[in-house]
């Protein structure tokens, strides 16, 4: 059996002090509660992905270490990153013309970080709404992978196990928390019918399922159903539907 490491929540706020530091320097929360660069320091206003990285790091940091200016900046850091979402057809979306589950399942497991270490469930409500948009293939069990908002069609020609792990693991647990049996069944079934249905013999996956783009080793992704695996246990008989 494998040794188990136990991490301690004061080693992990340790090791970020100083890159804390250097980002308390470099950006500013301004008077409208948003983070940006001061004035006269190149462009003040952060990128989704940058704001979306820092929303998840400064959450955690509070939640941890319980410094207010932690919280502080990473409610700063949620508020921009959930306006400058375009609602269209009833989708939120960040990166445009052609969305994906890549960038947007990190958004959304971010933002999920987010809601969690500062307790908000407003955030979480929109997050429920914000997945729950995402167009889904309820015939074959998977999420959208690239698609155009304006006519809701797809445009990707495979599907990477990496990119539906990205939308299934945050539908799963915000399904999960608020009883939302369809994002929980959706996660559910990307998992079980399609990621766990197509291992090799090896115990690796190929890169999509397509296979157009060759046979590569992910073990990585066993980090992703290792987090949904984590939260089935805990939901009881959902987790017995994984043999866990």
């Amino acid at each position: 059996m494998a040794e188990r490491v136990r991490i301690h929540p004061e080693a992990i706020v340790t090791a970020l002090e100083a890159f804390k530091l250097r980002v308390y320097e470099a950006y500013i929360v301004d008077d409208e509660r948003v983070v940006r660069k001061p004035d006269g320091n190149g462009v003040h206003w952060l990128a989704s992905q940058l704001t979306s990285g820092f929303l998840r790091v400064f959450s955690v940091l509070y939640k941890l270490g319980g410094d207010p200016r932690d919280g502080e900046f990473a409610r700063a850091c949620l508020q921009p990153l959930k306006r400058s979402a375009v609602c269209i057809h009833e989708t939120y979306i960040w990166n445009l013309p052609t969305p994906s589950t890549c960038d947007h399942g990190r958004y959304w497991t971010n933002i999920l970080f987010a809601a969690e270490c500062l307790e908000d469930e407003d955030t979480l409500r929109w997050l429920e709404g914000a997945i729950g948009a995402w167009p889904y293939f309820e015939d074959r069990g998977l999420f959208y992978v690239h698609f155009s908002p304006a006519t809701r069609k797809e445009h990707a020609h495979n599907h990477p196990y990496n990119m539906e792990l990205e939308a299934a693991v945050p539908a799963w647990i915000v399904g999960r928390k608020l009883g939302n049996e369809v994002l929980m069944e959706r996660g559910r079934r990307v998992v079980e019918s399609f990621f766990l249905a197509n291992q090799r013999p090896d115990r690796f996956w190929d890169y999509d399922y397509e296979g157009v783009y060759g046979t590569e080793s992910l073990e990585y992704l066993y980090s992703a159903y290792s987090v949904l695996r984590g939260r089935l246990r805990r939901g009881g008989s959902e987790g017995r539907r994984l043999g866990a």
